[in-house]
């Protein structure tokens, strides 16, 4: 049989060999694609998060007396109000809006000399539609409307048609002679991711007005309200009366915060 010499080569059979074979480059698969562009976005959000401004802000701490089966609250969305902690790249910063990426809520109930066993309620709550609470609250914030009163001894019951209830608490303290002194006190911690934006509206043309750190809670739509309600009484339906100190909470609030 005659030697008819060898086939000729085709480029084209070559294809995928990769560098250096002289032939050309090696396809990317579908899965190679995928991952190169997913290492670009990824490289992208580490930019974009290197150049957020985070600050943490902290809720004047408040210690307040607790009168008896009255309901005791407090705006904790009140940015004016707020404290700037060591974390924070710019002091002098104003923007008109910020992200409120979580908050930490600390309660400490102290009992104090109170004789009678004590009945504690706490809720955390982000409002709903138009709702404000009365800026004294009261007795009531609108019974049997908004919450109704369960008795003596029981937390009540909230209506959550007016509020969105992030956290609530129910517990009794006792006095602190009597059995483990840490009866007398009581530490909640609560954390929450919030992820809410808060804008400021320029009060005159000037952008330097334009500042959410300086707005109050009235400068805040209602559904975005939050607030920390306290009702307390005693399990036998007696007032503390003279004791002195009477029953107190301490609150304080975190709020963690990223700007661009």
């Amino acid at each position: 049989m005659a030697w008819t010499g060898s086939k000729k080569r085709s480029w084209k059979n070559m294809a995928g060999k990769g560098k250096g074979s002289g032939g050309p480059p090696k396809k990317k698969s579908l899965t190679a694609t995928v991952s190169a562009l997913a290492k670009i976005v990824k490289k992208d959000h580490m930019t974009l998060s290197k150049s957020l401004d985070y600050a943490d802000y902290v809720y004047s701490a408040n210690n307040a007396a607790m009168p008896y089966e009255k309901w005791y609250g407090q705006s904790i969305l009140f940015p004016s109000n707020w404290t700037s902690t060591c974390r924070r790249s710019n002091q002098t910063i104003i923007s008109p809006e910020a992200q409120l990426k979580n908050m930490t809520v600390s309660i400490c109930c102290n009992h104090n000399s109170t004789l009678l066993s004590i009945s504690w309620y706490v809720a955390i709550v982000r409002a709903k539609i138009d709702w404000i609470p009365s800026t004294s609250f009261g007795s009531a914030l609108r019974a049997l409307v908004d919450f109704t009163d369960m008795g003596f001894g029981n937390a009540p019951v909230l209506n959550y048609d007016k509020f969105t209830i992030l956290k609530q608490y129910s517990f009794v303290t006792g006095q602190i002679g009597l059995g483990n002194p840490l009866n007398a006190t009581a530490r909640r911690v609560f954390k929450c991711k919030l992820n809410t934006v808060l804008k400021a509206a320029p009060e005159t043309a000037s952008t330097a007005d334009q500042n959410w750190l300086g707005m109050n809670d009235t400068d805040i739509p209602t559904n975005q309200r939050l607030y920390v309600l306290t009702w307390v009484n005693a399990a036998g339906g007696v007032a503390w009366g003279t004791a002195n100190p009477v029953p107190s909470m301490y609150t304080s609030v975190r709020f963690t915060t990223c700007q661009l």
